[in-house]
């Protein structure tokens, strides 16, 4: 976090995880002794600003020490917002400053201090931008110089970049370690939107490796190989995770997509009957999200199986009785099912009578 600073940098930290190492490194080690380091959760107490403010590298405030030990949190009167010590201390900091030290926020600090628009990601920090820059902007070049040039993973990666698990890892450094491999997927996202999604497959595929057992990057991964149009590569993705993670419904649906599909563009029913299965295996681990149910709805209609699935739709229905589109989706294919049902013109009575 400190290696890629600019000189005389102020970097915002969030607790103790992301703060503790980073004076341990500067007090012990002598590295990037230039860089302050500024801790939110102390940044609540008089005594710590003052610090910051008189001790070298100094943080500028316009704080007395009669102001400070006077300051207290306060609700604003027209959002009734809190704004606590740290606010009004990071506010006067920027404001003092001018900008002429750079300013970086670390991506372990959970609230974006009013900076939502002028963050710019370059790996584990954000650089604070004098102006609007808008949301999730990274500057990729930096971050992947960081991620592949500067930033050491002993005990984390090993030589080919596989993760090491020869050194333990509780589950709180794994949790922080995940720091790491999101920065590779927020990389790996902007190439994508500027059209290079092979370099972002690359990435995307070391992230993995950094990260193994996170289910949501197993997820990307493979949605960023269909949609480079490699459905094998997807599918095998898919079908590891699966048995990596045999609750998670997201990988269910995704194989059981792309079995269905694949059944019903060669007209073989047992692949079909696969994919309708994993489909219903989906919605039967996690209903909290329609796209299983909508996916297997449109597999029984488009098969022929129209009472099949608007009993889809209506299990949906009662779990989530407050979705008004999942409930007109149901209203519409009901009526549709009705009215495809009801006999024809002069055959009410042959209908009624039983005839087969």
């Amino acid at each position: 976090m400190l290696a890629p600073l600019a000189p005389n940098a102020i970097v915002i930290t969030n607790g103790d995880n992301d703060t503790f190492p980073l004076w341990y490194i500067q007090e012990v080690e002598k590295v990037r002794k230039d860089v302050r380091v500024v801790n939110l959760s102390l940044l609540n107490t008089p005594w710590y600003i003052k610090q910051l403010r008189d001790q070298e590298p100094r943080v500028p405030f316009t704080f007395t020490d009669a102001q400070l030990d006077q300051m207290q949190p306060y609700q604003d009167e027209k959002t009734g917002k809190i704004i606590w010590v740290k606010d009004q201390a990071i506010a006067d900091m920027v404001k003092v400053n001018g900008w002429r030290k750079p300013i970086y926020m670390a991506v372990t600090v959970p609230e974006q201090l009013g900076f939502d628009q002028n963050e710019v990601l370059e790996g584990l920090v954000f650089r604070i931008s004098p102006k609007p820059v808008g949301d999730h902007v990274v500057d990729v070049n930096k971050t992947l110089y960081n991620l592949y040039h500067v930033f050491r993973y002993g005990g984390l990666l090993n030589k080919n970049r596989d993760y090491d698990r020869s050194v333990y890892k509780d589950d709180n450094a794994y949790k922080l370690v995940q720091n790491y491999s999101a920065a590779h997927v927020q990389a790996a996202y902007q190439l994508q939107q500027q059209g290079r999604s092979q370099e972002a497959l690359n990435i995307l595929r070391d992230a993995v490796k950094m990260t193994p057992d996170f289910p949501g990057l197993l997820e990307y991964l493979g949605k960023s190989y269909q949609d480079l149009g490699d459905t094998a590569a997807a599918e095998r993705v898919f079908a590891e995770a699966q048995k990596r993670f045999p609750t998670s419904a997201e990988f269910y649906y995704h194989l059981g997509t792309i079995h269905w599909q694949r059944g019903h563009k060669l007209r073989n029913p047992m692949l079909i009957e696969q994919g309708i299965q994993e489909l219903r295996r989906a919605c039967s681990i996690d209903q909290r999200y329609f796209d299983w149910f909508g996916a297997l709805f449109s597999a029984l209609w488009l098969e022929g199986r129209k009472q099949e699935g608007v009993d889809v739709l209506r299990t949906w229905a009662r779990a989530h009785p407050e979705d008004p589109q999942g409930a007109a989706w149901l209203k519409a294919y009901e009526d549709s099912l009705r009215i495809s049902a009801a006999p024809r013109s002069g055959a009410g009575t042959r209908a009624a009578g039983g005839v087969r």
